[in-house]
């Protein structure tokens, strides 16, 4: 088999199937979103349901499903009547699941399934009201006639986890087929209700958790509160989130990504330099404005103070922050205290900015001014920056931005205000919603249908870059943790732009201390 992506690629691909047999099967092939139709009938009459949207993961098994689908993925209605002319023409006697895939906004049908779907009609009945078994009984047994409604739409979220191994994870429906004594529990950590074998005792167990809001919005705030509840009473360290063909994704630094980190910043510098023009203290100035000459007044000194709240200390990271800042050329020192403590051992020997970080935020605040600066949108600032200046003249190009998370939505402010077009990937679908209807810009949910011919990319996610789609001279400027590129990637690129700490910790340390006033430094005025 083999994969064609132009006109030109045609007569190779022909020439090698037919080593192995002189007639040869040519198929489209589509990649984008999975939605899916139930569609009731009997005889010539024919109700379609409601269309949703399915999400896979790695093994391409489904995880999550969302009712109704995306209403910006495709002309639902269209949709919708097909299905209604495909069983009326099939004469369907029951139901069947018409399957899709969503490409260029066009449904693509790829199966027809003349069976009862394992989970889109839990998700339609919690969006809906429509309970499928009903119908089909009423319509069977009673000879009535079932009436499709859609008067109390709400957005449903059914997906399935399982907690093991201190971590969190997303993954199909096939984790659940050796599930033993499943139990019904409603508003299990907040969610409307879940199926599953947690015990109080149990070290690893799973569930399929269904979560309704009044829009796509609300139902994902509640879900990030059911898994975040979940995260936080079983003191789980990591998310992994299931996705195809780039395994899960784990987005806290660990203590293996900042091992030696010290030793690695001359050579960071050194190739910052040979990209960009700039060092790291260099890069860091030039991205808040300030010429690279600019100097920090003599002894200003950098606090770092370990904070132990939440999924608590990464070890080695208070000594990393403090080695940054050495490297860019000020005083620095780790507080032997933590937390509040530390902040008051902080002002005792006369830090200008200290350096913290909890589960929720990173910020380098200044002991002289009302001033702070937060890691990502300084993170974003310093990376957008070296993403220009290793393009050079960028001119009518897109920039493609992987990820809209916190990270990715300060670099797509940032890209646009410097006058960039801006194209993005998420998989998330409230994030998704946001960049299109929000902000009117064009969205993928699918990495690989997007990085083909990309040029510049700014990957705020963990997610790998494959070099099979990499374009000759990419420039990838990669903040995202952890960085996965492939040998392939890494001679096609131009630039290759990542470290896991330093270039947001300097931007942070040079945002905040250029609102000092020269010369301010010493202990602070009680």
């Amino acid at each position: 088999m083999s994969r064609v992506d132009s006109a030109e690629g045609m007569p190779k691909a022909m020439e090698f199937a037919r080593q192995f047999d002189h007639d040869v099967v040519i198929q489209e092939f589509v990649t984008g979103p999975s939605i899916s139709l139930e569609v009731i009938g009997k005889g010539e009459v024919a109700l379609p349901l409601q269309t949703t949207q399915v999400i896979l993961d790695e093994h391409y098994d489904c995880k999550m499903v969302l009712a109704p689908c995306l209403e910006m993925l495709h002309d639902d209605q269209e949709f919708l009547e097909m299905g209604g002319m495909l069983g009326s023409a099939m004469r369907l006697q029951g139901i069947m699941d018409i399957e899709a895939i969503v490409h260029n906004k066009v449904a693509k049908v790829i199966e027809l399934d003349a069976r009862f779907p394992s989970q889109t009609p839990s998700a339609v009945y919690h969006s809906t009201g429509m309970n499928m078994v009903g119908m089909l009984f009423d319509w069977y047994v009673k000879d009535k006639e079932p009436r499709p409604r859609m008067a109390r739409e709400r957005q449903a979220i059914y997906e399935h986890i399982r907690v093991r191994q201190g971590r969190l994870e997303s993954f199909g429906e096939a984790m659940m087929s050796d599930c033993r004594h499943l139990r019904r529990i409603k508003g299990f950590h907040g969610a409307d209700v879940a199926l599953t074998d947690f015990t109080a005792d149990a070290e690893e167990w799973r569930a399929t958790m269904i979560t309704t809001g009044n829009n796509m919005e609300s139902a994902f705030r509640k879900r990030d509160r059911v898994l975040s509840s979940i995260m936080d009473q079983y003191q789980l360290g990591t998310r992994y989130d299931s996705v195809p063909g780039r395994g899960g994704r784990v987005t806290r630094l660990t203590p293996g990504m900042i091992s030696g980190l010290e030793s690695t910043l001359p050579s960071l510098d050194a190739d910052l330099i040979r990209m960009t023009g700039l060092g790291l203290r260099g890069l860091a100035l030039a991205a808040i404005g300030l010429p690279a000459n600019h100097s920090f007044a003599v002894g200003t000194k950098v606090a770092a103070v370990p904070m132990t709240s939440g999924l608590g200390r990464i070890a080695g990271f208070p000594e990393s922050l403090a080695s940054v800042s050495r490297f860019i050329g000020l005083e620095s020192f780790v507080t032997q205290e933590s937390d509040v403590a530390g902040i008051r051992e902080a002002y005792e020997r006369s830090a200008d900015v200290m350096l913290m970080a909890d589960d929720n935020a990173f910020l380098a605040v200044s002991t002289r001014r009302k001033v702070w600066a937060d890691n990502s949108e300084c993170t974003a600032l310093g990376y957008v920056e070296a993403l220009q200046r290793a393009a050079g003249e960028i001119g009518g190009e897109e920039v493609l931005v992987v990820g809209a998370g916190q990270l990715g939505l300060h670099a797509i402010r940032m890209l646009m205000e410097r006058g960039m077009k801006v194209r993005v990937v998420e998989k998330n679908p409230r994030l998704l919603r946001v960049i299109t209807r929000d902000i009117g810009l064009e969205a993928h949910m699918l990495l690989e249908e997007a990085l083909v011919n990309a040029k510049y990319v700014f990957n705020a996610s963990p997610a790998p870059i494959q070099g099979s789609l990499v374009r000759e001279g990419m420039v990838l400027s990669n903040p995202g943790v952890p960085l996965g590129v492939d040998e392939l990637a890494r001679r096609r690129c131009k630039a290759i732009i990542h470290d896991p700490l330093a270039i947001g910790t300097a931007v942070m340390l040079t945002k905040v201390l250029s609102a000092h006033r020269p010369g301010e430094t010493g202990r602070p005025e009680k």
